[in-house]
């Protein structure tokens, strides 16, 4: 017997989903740009191929990444993903030994227990009926787990869960009775014809005890067979697209897809890659501060999908990045939440083309100070006394306050605005004939290094400075005092930059170290990400922040950015100041350069 008439829901749900995979898998190759479109095809006949494979494995079914950051949460995942995958090859491999050449239809594998009663005939029978029991415990034990997670979120470490639609809670609930319900049949089947291992045979034995196991056995696996049907049916329109679509994610991070504003496929296949696991849900200072619900990627993509994204959705993100070092799945949220920014229908700033260069003097270091540093002058006044304490050759490009070098205006989704400031600045720092670019700036620093067509080395101030300690070019003196570091959003988490500062300020004094540092630092709050934010929002998220990372210990906050040093300063309970400021007033000056500069305390308000 090959057939009964309760595979025909699984039969028709796997037949939908494959062939709906199929075509918006295409789409989106066929929408790559051309390069990529070309990379992507050398990839599928490369050894790319095996890498990518590989990283499928790792994450897509043991969720390596998750385990790292919560191994209750990474066993959850892994159970259901590694489980079911090793169930279906198993049980694949299993009947085709029983079948020999024969052709088995492809639902046969899936109710095999059903069809197959005498399983002498298969090498190794009684292997297979240990592992198929032993990885449907595995899938079981994280089905009670999810249960768990939805309801006690806290048992993980985790604050919240993530809110589902209706669609999704069906489809939950479908993934939820498939293996229960496969249990019950199984063991039902192996009651009845006295087969089955360790925990069908049991189960089996249990239930046969109580009920008649006969009449069971086909409304058994109707059920099991429905469930499977309705679960692929739902796929596409709900969170369980991540599967499918994170393996196509890592084949095009492995075949060189670039990740890139215009790249519609990328971004879609980043997008549907989420399954709204939960972890960026605590990682978010807008819902652990304020009241802020579902900024979130995992709501925003949530919206996206469903086409109900709203302008504030759009721009309700500090863009700090903090999600994204916590995704699982590597999602670039930031630029995912810009290209929705840039797509998004409204008003254009308007036009710069009335801008005209100004004749900046030559020299061999150009210096930038940014909007938001001159707003801060005492860290302008200190890069001036470290460039003329090392007798560095220095022009500052935006003495006369110059212009915005076009971040903010990329955050808010006016690229094209925002490239006419950055002709303009460009322009200026190509024609100053330097050769190194400093800003004090972490937003200058990475539109400068990752948008803009420059003939320099950009360098932030703090590997600036830190180069100029290290070749001897200025000195400083070490004293008792405390000192406490933020990584600011653009130059930890966007640039990478970590340890310069903090090996500047270990030669100035004590450094304190937060627990929340690195890519888990906070944001001060005062992104231009967010321009609708309320400033009583932004002061709590200040006080969070400043709070964690001066401990009650240290004597003063340091941090590497005007906006981060005007944000703290006006919650924190020590002072707030840049480096370049500590660096200045720790110089052991050449006393016939030495004169009678001293850095004022700078007062501002938001």
């Amino acid at each position: 017997m090959k057939f009964n008439p309760f595979v025909i829901p699984f039969c028709i749900g796997l037949a939908f989903l494959l062939i709906f995979l199929l075509i918006r898998f295409v789409g989106w190759v066929k929408k790559l740009p051309g390069d990529d479109q070309l990379r992507f095809r050398k990839g599928l006949f490369s050894r790319k191929l095996f890498t990518a494979s590989r990283e499928i494995v790792m994450e897509s079914l043991l969720h390596r990444r998750i385990f790292m950051r919560n191994i209750v949460l990474g066993y959850m995942h892994m159970s259901f993903a590694f489980g079911w995958f090793m169930l279906i090859l198993i049980g694949n491999i299993e009947a085709r030994f029983y079948a020999g050449t024969q052709v088995n239809p492809p639902y046969y594998p899936i109710f095999f227990k059903f069809f197959v009663h005498d399983k002498s005939s298969i090498p190794g029978n009684m292997i297979f009926t240990f592992f198929m029991d032993f990885f449907l415990l595995l899938v079981l034990s994280g089905l009670v787990l999810a249960m768990i997670k939805r309801f006690f979120s806290s048992a993980f470490g985790m604050k919240k869960s993530t809110k589902l639609k209706v669609r999704d809670k069906v489809a939950l609930f479908a993934l939820w009775f498939i293996f229960p319900s496969r249990l019950i049949a199984e063991s039902l089947s192996s009651e009845i014809h006295h087969t089955g291992g360790f925990l069908t045979g049991s189960v089996g034995y249990v239930l046969g005890s109580l009920f008649p196991a006969e009449n069971l056995l086909i409304p058994a696996w109707w059920t099991y067979s429905f469930a499977l049907g309705l679960f692929f049916v739902l796929v596409p329109w709900t969170r369980y697209m991540h599967i499918p679509s994170e393996i196509m994610l890592i084949l095009m991070r492995h075949f060189g897809v670039r990740n890139t504003a215009t790249n519609e496929s990328f971004a879609a296949a980043e997008i549907y890659s989420c399954s709204r696991c939960g972890i960026c849900l605590d990682q978010c200072q807008l819902a652990t501060v304020t009241e802020h619900k579902t900024p979130q990627p995992s709501y925003f993509f949530q919206s996206i999908r469903n086409e109900s994204v709203s302008d504030g959705d759009r721009h309700d993100c500090l863009l700090c990045g903090r999600c994204a070092t916590a995704c699982p799945v590597n999602i670039d949220t930031v630029n995912r939440r810009l290209y929705s920014r840039k797509i998004e229908k409204g008003i254009a700033c308007g036009d710069f083309g009335y801008l005209r260069n100004e004749k900046v003097k030559s020299a061999k270091v150009a210096y930038f100070a940014g909007c938001m540093g001159h707003l801060t002058p005492s860290v302008i006044q200190s890069m001036k006394m470290i460039f003329e304490e090392s007798g560095i050759d220095y022009t500052m490009i935006d003495a006369d306050g110059s212009v915005c070098c076009g971040r903010p205006l990329m955050m808010s989704g006016e690229v094209d605005s925002a490239k006419q400031l950055m002709k303009h600045n460009e322009d200026l720092i190509n024609n100053s004939g330097a050769t190194v670019l400093v800003t004090s700036c972490p937003i200058c620093y990475k539109v400068f290094r990752e948008n803009y067509a420059l003939s320099v080395n950009v360098f932030h101030h703090t590997e600036y400075i830190h180069s100029l300690i290290k070749k001897g070019k200025i000195e400083v003196e070490k004293t008792s005092r405390v000192y406490a570091y933020h990584d600011p959003c653009e130059l930890g988490r966007g640039s990478n930059i970590y340890n310069e500062p903090r090996e500047v300020l270990m030669q100035l004094g004590e450094l304190y170290s937060s627990k929340i540092k690195g890519e888990e630092a906070l944001c001060c709050g005062g992104s231009l990400g967010n321009l609708p934010l309320k400033k009583e929002e932004r002061r709590m998220i200040a006080f969070d922040a400043a709070s964690h990372l001066v401990g009650g210990v240290a004597d003063e906050l340091i941090t590497a950015c005007p906006l981060c040093k005007k944000t703290f300063t006006q919650v924190s309970t020590v002072a707030v100041k840049d480096l370049a400021e500590v660096v200045a007033s720790s110089l052991v000056k050449d006393h016939k350069k030495e004169s009678a500069f001293r850095i004022g305390v700078e007062v501002s308000t938001y």
